[in-house]
């Protein structure tokens, strides 16, 4: 009776990490309560962990819905499109080149393509001084940014999903044949 237990808490655990791999990564960030909070006094679990460096020694704040750009050099005028986290589209007139700081944080796995009249083409970005993505853009036209991961992050997604389904098949190939050897007797 015990194993019966097992298997059904089994299931149910390979069940639950299968529909973590179908969640949406819709997440928006807002505004809370704890805003007038100095977050950089806290240690972890206050997401100091994932911050980079530099936005923790410059103490910065992003709150990402006023998506606040910043032209470190050059002259061009933006035009926010959309700012859903953690996607992000605008369309900028450059009048010189133009380095630009976003309002995202610096983490591997973004993606920023900048569509102009001339076709698509991938933009390069760096780490500003204050932790967040830097870029420099020569030509006028949209620019999106989104979070695809990193290659590693995709590969042990993978490794994941293919366990799970394993575990799953394995667990009921385990019920099949003991059900099978019990009828046998």
């Amino acid at each position: 009776k015990g194993k019966n237990y097992v298997e059904v808490i089994t299931v149910i655990i390979c069940i639950a990490f299968a529909i973590t791999a179908t969640i949406p990564k819709d997440t928006t960030f807002t505004r809370t309560d704890l805003e007038h909070l100095d977050v950089s006094n806290y240690g972890l679990g206050w997401s100091k962990e994932y911050l980079p460096m530099a936005t923790i020694e410059n103490n910065i704040d992003v709150i990402y819905e006023d998506a606040k750009f910043d032209i470190l050099e050059g002259k061009s005028q933006i035009q926010l499109l959309e700012n859903e986290v953690p996607y992000l589209s605008f369309q900028m007139k450059v009048e010189e080149k133009t380095t630009l700081e976003l309002p995202r944080l610096h983490y591997l796995g973004y993606e920023i393509v900048e569509q102009t009249v001339d076709g698509k083409k991938e933009i390069p970005y760096t780490e500003s001084h204050d932790g967040l993505i830097q870029i420099e853009v020569e030509e006028s036209g949209t620019i999106y940014v989104d979070y695809r991961g990193t290659n590693l992050y995709h590969v042990f997604q993978t490794i994941r999903n293919v366990s799970c389904l394993l575990g799953i098949l394995g667990l009921g190939y385990y019920c099949y044949r003991k059900k099978q050897t019990s009828t046998k007797k």
